[in-house]
């Protein structure tokens, strides 16, 4: 009764007392006072002096066993049922909005920042070289064919279906609408889990959230980012060179996140183990990506290729956008004038239906 005057009784699994002490012989039923005597549930055994406090501590163990169990149960279940609406294409999305029974909150399905390149590459990245694997090779050019025509067509198309005005999106509104709840897929990079997690402890995002590879773009046509791989450095005029080797070798090898709470970015290496394991995916994604091409020669090549998603997105014709991107990059690297044989257009029609259909 908070008086400091209470009855203390211990019992086993099978509701008989195989414990008692008494203070002052007044009964109290709050556990709170006990705090002033017993550090533990194990102090309570000692300090009574049961003999039955191994059987005791047995059941206990069980019991956390059991919870254990079920909640392990739990979060398999719950992986489960999020890996089944996850979507493998773009198609996929569009089925879950027509069955998702949305919060009044939620204003799209998928958004992203359409006049990014970052955020749209992954349509083209798979069918585009820009140096080869390494991106640094000029004979290996191949931007302008008929898969990224394709994919370029259907990039086109998803502009019905999704509702995003150019003029006025940005990574930042997208991000912000997501941490509100206004949107449930988006594309992002690696600094959304430091702004998520932010918001978070603010208390302004109460949700919880994971991260996916990003979806194919069609059945017949796979997605690949692109990524973009920066390195930490000493300046050579250091006073202090010594330090500043170990801090930057502590940053890159040292096997923590110590670099992505400082940055918002990743380590270019495996087996880092991140406080939030959504950065993983992250991770896999980045190994599978695209670098960004390391050829002085197309150096202005990324602002015309954004452009040209920009035009295509508002209905600029997609064969003549490409090719004019191809010849212009081509006439860059060689330093002549290049003219691009005009490929078929593309007839791909963006289509997709759910199982009632």
């Amino acid at each position: 009764n908070g008086s400091g005057w209470f009855h203390v009784e211990i019992y086993n699994g099978d509701g008989q007392v195989v414990g008692a002490h008494t203070f002052g012989g007044k009964r109290c039923i709050s556990v709170e006072p006990f705090n002033d005597y017993f550090r533990s549930y194990s102090d309570v055994y000692r300090y009574v002096g049961d003999g039955n406090q191994e059987e005791g501590q047995e059941d206990q163990d069980k019991e956390q066993d059991q919870e254990q169990e079920q909640g392990q149960e739990q979060q398999r279940d719950v992986e489960s049922r999020v890996r089944e609406l996850l979507p493998d294409t773009i198609a996929d999305i569009l089925v879950f909005a027509d069955s998702y029974n949305a919060p009044e909150a939620v204003e799209a399905v998928f958004k992203w920042d359409v006049t990014d390149l970052f955020y749209n590459y992954f349509f083209v990245g798979g069918y585009m070289s820009l140096g080869g694997e390494s991106g640094d090779l000029v004979e290996e050019l191949d931007i302008y064919n008929e898969s990224t025509l394709d994919c370029m067509k259907v990039y086109q198309q998803l502009a019905q279906f999704f509702a995003i005005d150019a003029d006025e999106v940005s990574y930042d509104s997208v991000m912000e609408d997501f941490i509100d709840g206004k949107i449930v897929f988006t594309v992002a990079t690696t600094d959304a889990i430091a702004r998520i997690e932010a918001a978070r402890a603010e208390g302004r995002c109460s949700f919880d959230y994971g991260v996916a590879p990003m979806p194919g773009v069609t059945n017949g046509y796979h997605s690949r980012t692109m990524s973009v791989t920066e390195t930490v450095v000493v300046n050579g005029y250091s006073e202090n060179q010594t330090e500043a080797n170990a801090f930057a070798r502590f940053l890159v090898s040292d096997g923590t996140d110590s670099l992505y709470r400082m940055s918002g970015k990743l380590m270019a290496r495996e087996g880092v183990v991140y406080d939030n394991s959504s950065l993983a995916a992250f991770q896999s994604v980045y190994e599978a990506s695209v670098p960004l091409t390391k050829l002085m020669e197309l150096s202005n090549f990324w602002v015309r290729l954004e452009i040209a998603f920009e035009e295509i997105w508002d209905g600029a014709d997609v064969n003549d956008t490409m090719r004019e991107l191809t010849e212009a990059a081509l006439r860059q690297v060689t330093g002549e004038d290049y003219h691009q044989e005009k490929l078929p257009d593309p007839e791909i029609l963006f289509t997709y239906s759910t199982d009632e259909d």
